[in-house]
């Protein structure tokens, strides 16, 4: 009997055990589940509602993967769709899937990063865990120098919360994804110099010059990164270095659904640009709003048609070198905030540069300039869509409109479209194009003193004001062509 009592007293400890245990358990996955529903329903919230970036999946216990439902490429893309498909003539596009966890340590809020100084090292990966960071447990995550700490490689970064005045935060880490929930950086600015990026809902307000991160809000330095769905409000400072976006030197770059408003002030020194990409080959940049105040500057010509995108010290968005760019759907509105005026100068700004960028396509944008700073008699020379030196491109239904009151006789320009030579094999299709100025005035102008352009020119609709004359330079015109190969 007493043996009988001792194992009905036995079973009920361990049933009453197990009881609790398994209460523990489910709150654990509770909460875990909590915390993934927030940071998908975030990010879902802070997409274009044609965009469903992540689709929640059922709760259990597996790892579970969010699947991407996409749409096709030649329907208004999706975040999803533009990420996933990766065939050979579509480099620009890249595989776009978050992992979620598998058990309670998968997403820790507020609570001290895991380390691998009591365990073995080869038992801990931190791949596809996701990590809550605030201004107050930073520098768990990052080392003094502001660098990622190895342990987060690979990981799922959701800041919150205001971070001011943190200077440069480097993510070097391979795969690891960053974004945001109600949080803004203050003169906080980001490196990514890691391959298989992605930095999603950030907000950036920024008002200094960072010259040790390229001069940039946003660095980008390696290969296949996806910048999706940030906002940057940058003033720069008087005559600076100040980029919004700077990438360099890296295959497969996406900027997706971004809004850049950017004001410049390199008035005398300096370079200003909302974005500049340099060397990015195959880079798909879609969807984008860029805003740009910025000062007339002259060109330098040091080094004739060959002195690379940085001749240009101004501009919305720069590319150079960048073969098999893609840029697209975008909106990109510039006005002018200063200038220096004489008949010996030659203050310019071309607002969507694109410099030696062999097999772009450039369609579906609207590229708008105002100069409400150049006054009536003064001369500017603007354009909306600059080419130099490239071959293989297409310049597809887009809407160009320039205005101002500047310019004189002889001086100045408005031209929405410039193609300057040596260019072969451009053509240029369904454009809406609209300028007006009180100067000479071309929609479509081509320049063969540095080289030959062969252009097709197709069922463009042209809309063009200015001031003519009698002077060579004084023409108003719809298109003037220069070579005779162009049709």
């Amino acid at each position: 009997m007493k043996i009988k009592r001792f194992i009905i007293l036995f079973s009920i400890i361990l049933i009453i055990s197990l009881s609790i245990n398994m209460a523990s358990a489910a709150n654990l996955v509770d909460d875990s589940n909590e915390l993934n529903e927030r940071i998908i329903e975030n990010i879902n919230q802070n997409s274009d509602s044609s965009s469903n970036v992540l689709i929640k999946t059922t709760d259990n216990q597996d790892s579970k993967i969010l699947n991407l439902e996409l749409d096709e490429i030649d329907e208004e893309p999706s975040i999803e769709s533009i990420l996933k498909s990766s065939n050979a003539e579509n480099k620009h596009l890249r595989d776009f899937e978050i992992k979620t966890a598998n058990s309670e340590n998968n997403y820790l809020k507020d609570s001290e990063p895991i380390s691998s100084e009591n365990e073995d090292d080869s038992s801990y990966d931190s791949i596809n865990k996701s990590f809550i960071i605030n201004p107050d447990n930073l520098t768990s995550y990052f080392d003094d120098k502001g660098v990622l700490k190895a342990e987060y490689s690979g990981s799922i970064l959701v800041f919150e919360g205001n971070f001011e005045e943190k200077g440069i935060l480097t993510i070097d880490k391979n795969k690891t994804r960053i974004t945001g929930i109600n949080s803004t950086f203050h003169n906080t600015v980001f490196s990514l110099t890691g391959s298989e990026i992605i930095l999603a809902n950030l907000e950036f307000v920024l008002d200094k010059s960072f010259p040790n991160n390229h001069n940039a809000g946003l660095y980008i330095g390696w290969d296949n990164i996806t910048v999706y769905n940030i906002t940057m409000n940058y003033t720069s400072p008087t005559d600076v270095n100040a980029i919004g976006i700077y990438s360099e030197d890296n295959v497969g770059l996406n900027l997706i659904n971004n809004t850049i408003n950017f004001i410049g002030h390199a008035d005398y020194e300096g370079y200003n640009y909302g974005i500049m990409l340099n060397y990015c080959y195959d880079a798909y940049v879609y969807g984008n709003s860029i805003t740009a105040d910025l000062p007339l500057r002259e060109v330098d010509w040091g080094y004739g048609i060959y002195g690379g995108v940085w001749m240009d010290k101004v501009s919305a968005f720069a590319a150079g070198e960048c073969d098999n760019l893609i840029f697209t759907d975008n909106k990109v509105y510039s006005t002018i905030n200063h200038g220096v005026y004489a008949t010996t100068r030659y203050p310019t700004l071309s607002s969507v540069l694109i410099y030696a960028c062999n097999n772009a396509t450039i369609s579906n944008n609207d590229i708008k300039i105002d100069d409400f700073n150049t006054q009536k008699g003064e001369i500017n020379y603007l354009y909306g869509l600059d080419l130099y030196r490239l071959d293989d491109v297409r310049i597809v239904n887009n809407t160009i409109e320039i205005f101002t009151i500047g310019g004189g006789t002889r001086m100045g320009t408005a031209y929405p479209i410039q193609v300057t030579g040596p260019a072969n094999n451009i053509k240029i299709a369904y454009n809406n194009i609209k300028s007006f100025s009180f100067g000479p005035n071309i929609g479509i102008y081509s320049e063969n003193y540095y080289g030959s352009t062969k252009l097709d020119i197709i069922s463009n609709f042209i809309n063009i004001t200015g001031k003519a004359g009698t002077d060579f330079w004084s023409l108003v015109a719809g298109i003037e062509v220069q070579d005779s190969d162009d049709k």
